[in-house]
Protein backbone atom coordinates (compact mmCIF):
# COMPACT_ATOMS: atom_id res chain seq x y z
CA UNK A 1 0.00 0.00 0.00
CA UNK A 2 2.83 2.40 0.86
CA UNK A 3 4.56 1.62 -2.44
CA UNK A 4 1.33 2.17 -4.37
CA UNK A 5 0.86 5.52 -2.62
CA UNK A 6 4.44 6.56 -3.42
CA UNK A 7 4.05 5.50 -7.05
CA UNK A 8 0.78 7.44 -7.33
CA UNK A 9 2.31 10.59 -5.84
CA UNK A 10 5.29 10.40 -8.19
CA UNK A 11 3.14 9.74 -11.26
CA UNK A 12 0.59 12.43 -10.42
CA UNK A 13 3.36 14.94 -9.78
CA UNK A 14 5.03 14.24 -13.09
CA UNK A 15 1.69 14.43 -14.93
CA UNK A 16 0.87 17.78 -13.33
CA UNK A 17 4.20 19.30 -14.28
CA UNK A 18 3.55 19.26 -18.04
CA UNK A 19 0.39 21.41 -18.05
CA UNK A 20 1.83 23.69 -15.38
CA UNK A 21 4.96 24.23 -17.47
CA UNK A 22 2.76 25.22 -20.43
CA UNK A 23 0.65 27.58 -18.33
CA UNK A 24 3.75 29.14 -16.82
CA UNK A 25 5.33 29.64 -20.25
CA UNK A 26 2.23 31.27 -21.73
CA UNK A 27 1.79 33.52 -18.70
CA UNK A 28 5.40 34.67 -19.10
CA UNK A 29 4.71 35.43 -22.77
CA UNK A 30 1.57 37.36 -21.84
CA UNK A 31 3.59 39.29 -19.29
CA UNK A 32 5.85 40.60 -22.06
CA UNK A 33 2.98 42.04 -24.09
CA UNK A 34 1.43 45.45 -23.76
CA UNK A 35 -1.55 45.20 -21.43
CA UNK A 36 -3.63 47.47 -19.20
CA UNK A 37 -2.87 47.85 -15.51
CA UNK A 38 -5.80 45.65 -14.55
CA UNK A 39 -4.73 42.97 -17.03
CA UNK A 40 -1.20 43.14 -15.56
CA UNK A 41 -2.68 42.47 -12.12
CA UNK A 42 -4.49 39.40 -13.47
CA UNK A 43 -1.34 38.13 -15.19
CA UNK A 44 0.65 38.61 -11.98
CA UNK A 45 -1.99 36.69 -9.98
CA UNK A 46 -1.95 33.84 -12.53
CA UNK A 47 1.86 33.75 -12.45
CA UNK A 48 1.95 33.72 -8.65
CA UNK A 49 -0.70 31.00 -8.44
CA UNK A 50 1.07 28.91 -11.08
CA UNK A 51 4.33 29.23 -9.16
CA UNK A 52 2.56 28.07 -5.99
CA UNK A 53 1.21 25.02 -7.85
CA UNK A 54 4.67 24.25 -9.24
CA UNK A 55 6.05 24.46 -5.69
CA UNK A 56 3.35 22.07 -4.44
CA UNK A 57 4.10 19.59 -7.23
CA UNK A 58 7.81 19.85 -6.44
CA UNK A 59 7.02 19.19 -2.78
CA UNK A 60 5.09 16.06 -3.80
CA UNK A 61 8.03 14.92 -5.91
CA UNK A 62 10.35 15.52 -2.97
CA UNK A 63 8.15 13.34 -0.75
CA UNK A 64 8.33 10.57 -3.35
CA UNK A 65 12.13 10.97 -3.58
CA UNK A 66 12.55 10.91 0.20
CA UNK A 67 10.41 7.77 0.48
CA UNK A 68 12.44 6.14 -2.31
CA UNK A 69 15.73 7.21 -0.70
CA UNK A 70 16.64 9.25 -3.78
CA UNK A 71 16.65 12.83 -2.47
CA UNK A 72 19.97 14.47 -3.27
CA UNK A 73 21.23 17.61 -1.60
CA UNK A 74 23.39 20.12 -3.50
CA UNK A 75 25.35 21.58 -0.59
CA UNK A 76 27.56 24.64 -0.97
CA UNK A 77 28.36 27.76 1.06
CA UNK A 78 25.30 30.04 1.05
CA UNK A 79 24.01 33.15 2.75
CA UNK A 80 21.03 32.12 4.84
CA UNK A 81 20.20 35.80 5.31
CA UNK A 82 19.84 36.26 1.54
CA UNK A 83 17.59 33.21 1.32
CA UNK A 84 15.36 34.61 4.09
CA UNK A 85 15.22 38.02 2.36
CA UNK A 86 14.22 36.37 -0.97
CA UNK A 87 11.42 34.34 0.59
CA UNK A 88 10.20 37.26 2.70
CA UNK A 89 10.03 39.47 -0.41
CA UNK A 90 7.99 36.83 -2.25
CA UNK A 91 5.55 36.28 0.61
CA UNK A 92 5.27 39.89 1.76
CA UNK A 93 2.23 40.69 -0.48
CA UNK A 94 0.28 37.77 0.97
CA UNK A 95 1.26 38.78 4.50
CA UNK A 96 0.26 42.39 3.90
CA UNK A 97 -3.14 41.27 2.54
CA UNK A 98 -3.94 40.03 6.06
CA UNK A 99 -2.41 43.18 7.55
CA UNK A 100 0.16 41.04 9.32
CA UNK A 101 3.52 42.43 10.37
CA UNK A 102 6.66 40.60 9.25
CA UNK A 103 9.90 41.45 11.03
CA UNK A 104 13.33 40.12 10.09
CA UNK A 105 16.24 39.96 12.53
CA UNK A 106 19.29 39.25 10.38
CA UNK A 107 22.64 40.24 11.87
CA UNK A 108 24.90 41.81 9.22
CA UNK A 109 27.89 39.54 9.86
CA UNK A 110 26.36 36.08 9.52
CA UNK A 111 28.75 33.36 8.41
CA UNK A 112 27.97 31.27 5.35
CA UNK A 113 26.18 27.96 5.88
CA UNK A 114 27.09 24.76 4.04
CA UNK A 115 23.62 23.84 2.76
CA UNK A 116 21.44 23.22 -0.27
CA UNK A 117 20.15 26.70 -1.21
CA UNK A 118 16.94 25.40 -2.77
CA UNK A 119 16.12 23.35 0.32
CA UNK A 120 16.84 26.28 2.65
CA UNK A 121 14.46 28.48 0.63
CA UNK A 122 11.91 25.64 0.67
CA UNK A 123 12.16 25.30 4.45
CA UNK A 124 11.85 29.05 5.03
CA UNK A 125 8.93 29.20 2.58
CA UNK A 126 7.12 26.39 4.41
CA UNK A 127 7.71 27.95 7.83
CA UNK A 128 6.64 31.45 6.76
CA UNK A 129 3.64 30.16 4.82
CA UNK A 130 2.45 28.19 7.84
CA UNK A 131 3.01 31.19 10.12
CA UNK A 132 1.02 33.35 7.70
CA UNK A 133 -1.83 30.85 7.28
CA UNK A 134 -2.26 30.16 11.00
CA UNK A 135 -1.85 33.72 12.23
CA UNK A 136 -4.91 35.92 12.27
CA UNK A 137 -5.45 39.34 10.74
CA UNK A 138 -3.04 41.95 12.10
CA UNK A 139 -0.89 39.24 13.69
CA UNK A 140 2.87 39.31 13.93
CA UNK A 141 5.43 37.03 12.29
CA UNK A 142 9.12 37.18 13.07
CA UNK A 143 12.14 35.54 11.49
CA UNK A 144 15.49 35.50 13.26
CA UNK A 145 18.72 34.14 11.85
CA UNK A 146 21.59 33.56 14.24
CA UNK A 147 24.87 31.71 14.37
CA UNK A 148 27.28 30.15 16.80
CA UNK A 149 30.67 28.56 16.12
CA UNK A 150 29.17 25.55 14.32
CA UNK A 151 25.61 26.35 13.18
CA UNK A 152 23.45 28.92 11.48
CA UNK A 153 19.92 28.80 12.88
CA UNK A 154 16.60 30.07 11.60
CA UNK A 155 13.77 30.77 14.06
CA UNK A 156 10.24 31.68 13.04
CA UNK A 157 7.75 32.95 15.59
CA UNK A 158 4.18 34.16 15.22
CA UNK A 159 1.11 35.12 17.18
CA UNK A 160 -0.93 32.31 15.64
CA UNK A 161 -2.85 29.58 17.38
CA UNK A 162 0.09 27.16 17.59
CA UNK A 163 0.28 23.45 16.90
CA UNK A 164 -1.78 20.70 18.46
CA UNK A 165 -0.04 18.07 20.55
CA UNK A 166 -0.78 15.53 17.81
CA UNK A 167 0.94 17.72 15.20
CA UNK A 168 4.03 18.05 17.43
CA UNK A 169 4.49 14.28 17.24
CA UNK A 170 4.38 14.31 13.42
CA UNK A 171 6.40 17.42 12.59
CA UNK A 172 9.70 15.67 11.99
Amino acid sequence: LEQAKSDFVATASHELRSPLTSIKGFVELLGRTEVTGRQREFIDIIALSTNRLVDLVNDLLDVARVEAGQLELQRRPISVGEAVHEVAALLRPRIEEKRQTLSLDLPPALPSAFADPGRVRQIVTNLLTNAHLYTGEEGRIGVRVGADAEHVTISVSDTGRGMSEEAHGKIF
